[in-house]
């Protein structure tokens, strides 16, 4: 006989609602009835699920439809709609049901999806997990190890890719966010639908040949409609608010991976200020060329569109998130090439030049660290470290300030020259992460550094510490010594050499102070030590105060 699926027992567990404790006596499980209400209170679909599980797990190859057929049509249950509904002869699974979605992306689900989609599930990633055909087991070694249900969210899903492999597609996924149990079809709409839009090559209308943009436009009638009653069938598109939501469709998001999550050039990767400059140097009030409409032109938009774009505020801007997840920083140079603005292209240019030479420096990371708290593990899913979030969990227990540095440091080590202001602020503002925040505060067109900022301490001791300063300095830096010596500019393998050598505090904060003066020689100077002494993950005024500054 055929054993019973677990596709079907969950779809049963929701139609059973409380009537699963009167099947689970009929089947043989009274003693499990006091159990399972114990331990899942409050949430009837869990406890039905759970008797069935049990009971299949009991029975093994005796788990069959026939045996449930028959209990529920049992006097005492009385329930044969269910029975003939699930048992009447056939292995039912409401996944093999057709889906009512179009335009599905194919393959497997990308790692830039997967990071995405794990920040929407919300409670409801155990009965996906089951869907997508996870053990049970599996689903609550999940939930024991980690506290923060995105991380159970993705760590689910990585599983499912794992065991899956190929059959881990866009599709599966959907089936299993449109099951009825789950109803997340917002979400599956969201990630599983291929958004892009179709370009049409060319826009003109019959008999009108190589009429130029401008004379389309004016010619242009839209039934009696002016173009700001056109416009309105669209999202608002962003103006010079920094609002980048894509026009009239869903927001941009970040490119799919090969490694991690941020390595297409799709224009999505441009900062903010580079849309500004293309928006300035493509105004058509400035004579130099071809402006935004001649870029739509090229790029294959309808008259239609391109006068909705004319309908914003900001038209470029418009135009830009508009295609900004299918047109490649390539494309966009040579389309602006092609109708005359290569003054336009030296603004990309020049970005990607200073993106790809522009390393972010220690104290940034340690700056960031300290805002990120608990989001770090998001963003480690992001910048593809996903595989080190456990051991580095392990490693600095109850510690997140130094788990989020490690989880940067580890990130900037293996990325070496490629881990820029760019990479990092496109992985803060994507949508898995969302601390735009701190994208403003840190890597808005600058090396941000909080060292190069003013002190406010008047009457500094001007040159090199002395050897007696640093011995009585030494006593008062308490367990903060390793982020003194980290903003001090020692690195990470020093410091942590420091502590293995060394039993006591006061001869950790000691040697890191030797070492400093000894590799930094004249740059060891009380103005640098009072900064690190200052900065704000230190707040140790009182010590520079004492030492640093002539009484």
């Amino acid at each position: 006989m055929e054993s019973i699926t677990t596709t079907c027992l969950i779809d049963l567990a929701f139609d059973l609602s409380v009537d699963w404790k009167t099947l689970a006596r009929v089947l043989g499980l009274s003693e499990e009835v006091s159990r399972i209400c114990d331990d899942y209170k409050r949430n009837v679909f869990e406890q039905a699920y759970r008797m069935l599980q049990t009971w299949k797990r009991r029975n093994g190859s005796q788990a069959t439809y026939q045996a449930l057929g028959e209990a529920l049509s049992h006097d005492v249950v009385s329930r044969n709609d269910l029975a003939q509904k699930y048992c009447a002869g056939r292995n039912r699974s409401s996944l093999d049901e057709g889906i009512d979605l179009k335009g599905l992306k194919t393959g497997m689900v990308t790692i830039a999806d997967m990071v995405s989609i794990a920040n929407n599930f919300g409670k409801e990633w155990m009965w996906v997990g089951r869907l997508l055909g996870l053990e049970d087991s599996l689903l609550d070694g999940i939930k024991e190890d980690l506290s923060q249900t995105y991380e159970c969210t993705y760590k689910m899903l990585e599983w499912w890719c794992k065991k899956k492999d190929s059959d881990a597609t866009y599709e599966c996924l959907a089936r299993a966010l449109l099951h009825r149990t789950v109803g997340m079809r917002e979400v599956a709409e969201k990630f599983c639908v291929d958004h892009r839009e179709k370009k049409i090559a060319s826009a003109a209308p019959s008999g009108e040949g190589n009429t130029p943009i401008d004379k389309k436009l004016k010619n242009l009638t839209l039934n009696g409609s002016t173009a700001c009653e056109f416009a309105g069938s669209y999202t608002e598109a962003p103006g010079a608010t920094g609002n980048k939501s894509l026009a009239g469709t869903t927001p941009p998001r970040v490119p799919e991976p090969a490694d991690d999550c941020i390595t297409k050039n799709v224009i999505t990767i441009l900062p903010y200020k580079v849309w500004k400059e293309l928006a300035i140097k493509l105004d058509p009030e400035r004579p130099l060329g071809g402006d935004y409409k001649d870029l739509a032109c090229e790029m294959g938009y309808t008259v239609e569109k391109i006068l909705y774009f004319q309908s914003r505020n900001g038209p470029t801007e418009a135009l830009l998130t508009d295609c900004a997840n299918s047109v490649s920083i390539d494309e966009l140079c040579n389309k602006l090439e092609a109708i005359g603005r290569s003054d336009a292209k030296i603004v990309v240019d020049e970005w990607i030049k200073k993106k790809t030479t522009n390393s972010i420096t220690t104290t940034c990371l340690i700056d960031l660290a300290f805002d990120l708290s608990d989001d770090w593990k998001k963003l480690a899913h992001v910048l593809g470290l996903s595989g080190e979030v456990s051991r580095i969990c392990d490693d600095y227990r109850r510690n997140v300030f130094e788990q989020a540095y490690r989880m940067l440091q580890t990130w900037k080590g293996k990325k070496g020259s490629q881990a820029t202001y760019q990479v990092l602020r496109e992985a803060l503002a994507h949508e898995a992460v969302l601390r735009n925040d701190l994208v403003q505060e840190y890597f808005e067109g600058r090396d941000r550094s909080c060292l190069d900022e003013e002190i406010d301490l008047e009457g500094l001791k001007p040159g090199v510490v002395s050897s007696s300063d640093l011995l009585s300095i030494a006593k008062d830096l308490g367990l903060k010594w390793v982020w003194i010596g980290r903003l001090l500019g020692l690195e990470d393998s020093l410091l942590d050499g420091i502590r293995e050598d060394h039993i006591q505090v006061s001869d950790c904060q000691y040697k890191m102070l030797e070492l400093w003066r000894r590799e930094k020689t004249t740059g060891a100077t009380y103005q640098c030590l009072a900064r690190a002494l200052l900065h704000r993950t230190v707040c140790m005024r009182d010590v520079a105060e004492k030492f640093c500054v002539e009484n």
